[in-house]
């Protein structure tokens, strides 16, 4: 799909309904611009609910509470900076 917008004199774009209803941008969401070679890309912010599932969970570490795990984490890159 492709659709024109212009920059405003503020650098302001309305992003066009057609191309908000197929990305699925609504009112409230993140937008994050990430220039490339031909332009810039624009993508929305998932929200943490989206990503729920996407990384699977070792079995050791499952039930593990979530502050627990980031202190290994940092035991285990300090190890790692100390060598």
């Amino acid at each position: 799909m492709e659709a024109i917008a212009t920059v405003t004199t503020k650098g302001q774009v309305t992003i066009p309904k057609a191309i908000r209803d197929q990305c699925g941008f609504s009112e409230g969401d993140q937008l994050v611009f990430r220039t490339t070679d031909y332009g810039a890309a624009i993508i929305r912010v998932p929200d943490l609910a989206d990503l729920a599932g996407v990384v699977e969970v070792p079995p050791e570490k499952s039930g593990v509470p979530w502050e627990e795990i980031r202190e290994q984490v940092r035991e285990a890159r300090a190890q790692k900076l100390a060598q």
